[in-house]
């Protein structure tokens, strides 16, 4: 009875100690701005060309 009892009650005490906490992030300046400004993904250009239009290559001198 008493192994039986253990068994039952030793996953519930193990898990007693795991309890979630909220997180404590520091906001970054990121977090900060208005909503519509970076945050907003829809803002973001998706096109992966206009990403390798920055991109310079590099000389083969260097």
């Amino acid at each position: 009875m008493f192994r039986i009892l253990t068994l039952l009650l030793l996953p519930l005490w193990l898990m007693a100690a795991w309890h979630l906490e909220p997180g404590h992030r520091p906001r970054s300046a990121i977090d900060r701005l208005h909503f519509k400004s970076v945050r907003d993904m829809k803002t973001i250009p998706q096109n992966p060309a206009y990403y390798a239009r920055q991109l310079k290559p590099i000389p083969r001198s260097r």
